[in-house]
C-alpha cells in the first residue's frame, strides 16, 4: 500500500500477448537483431502499451482502477506484420500496418479514463507497437514474411519499477474485454 502522497512506479495500461505469441516475438527479435550489443526484449516483458501514465499518487491509481473496471471494450486481434525503428530511443519494434478499430476504441477509452482521473492528456499520436530490441542500431522498416497473430481478450495496468537488476514489471490489475 502506498503512503499518503507517495508516488507509484511508472504505470501504464497494456495488452500482453499469450506466451506462445510472446515466444514468437522473442524469436523475431533474435532474427532481426543486427549487432550483439542490441538488447532483445525478454519473453515475459513483451507487451503493447495502450496508454503510458507515469508515476501517480494512490488516489489517482485507485481512480484509474475503478474507472477501468467499468470500461466496456471488445476483444480484438493484433496482426503484427511490420517492423520499424525509432532513432532517439534506439528501439526496433513490431506492430500492425493498420490500426484495428477495437484497439483504437480501447486506446481512446483509456485516454478519456486517464483524463477523468486527472492524468494529463497524451499529446503524441498512438502508434501500436511491441518493442523487440533496445539499444538498437539502425533498422529499416519492413513487412514481415509471416504475421504474428495475437488474440487479445484482456488489458492490464502495469507498474514498471527500476531495480538494481533492471526494470521489473508488476501487473497491478487486469480486466476482461467483452
Amino acid at each position: 500500500m502506498l503512503k499518503t502522497g507517495s508516488k507509484t512506479g511508472r504505470l501504464f495500461f497494456a495488452v500482453v500477448p499469450e506466451k506462445r505469441q510472446r515466444q514468437q516475438l522473442f524469436e523475431l527479435a533474435k532474427l532481426v537483431r543486427i549487432d550483439s550489443s542490441e538488447k532483445v526484449t525478454a519473453v515475459d516483458m513483451m507487451h503493447m502499451t495502450l496508454r503510458y501514465i507515469g508515476p501517480v499518487d494512490q488516489a489517482t491509481q485507485q481512480c484509474l482502477i475503478k474507472q477501468a473496471s467499468q470500461l466496456q471494450a471488445s476483444p480484438f486481434t493484433l496482426s503484427l506484420n511490420i517492423t520499424g525503428y525509432w532513432k532517439k530511443p534506439q528501439v526496433t519494434w513490431t506492430g500492425p500496418d493498420q490500426l484495428d478499430e477495437n484497439l483504437a476504441q480501447l486506446v481512446n477509452a483509456l485516454e478519456n479514463l486517464c483524463q477523468s482521473c486527472g492524468v494529463s492528456a497524451e499529446t503524441r499520436p498512438y502508434i501500436p507497437h511491441i518493442t523487440l530490441l533496445r539499444k538498437s542500431v539502425r533498422h529499416s522498416a519492413e513487412t514481415l514474411p509471416t504475421e504474428i497473430v495475437c488474440p487479445i481478450e484482456n488489458f492490464v495496468l502495469i507498474e514498471s519499477v527500476s531495480t538494481s537488476d533492471g526494470v521489473k514489471y508488476h501487473i497491478v490489475d487486469d480486466w476482461l474485454l467483452s
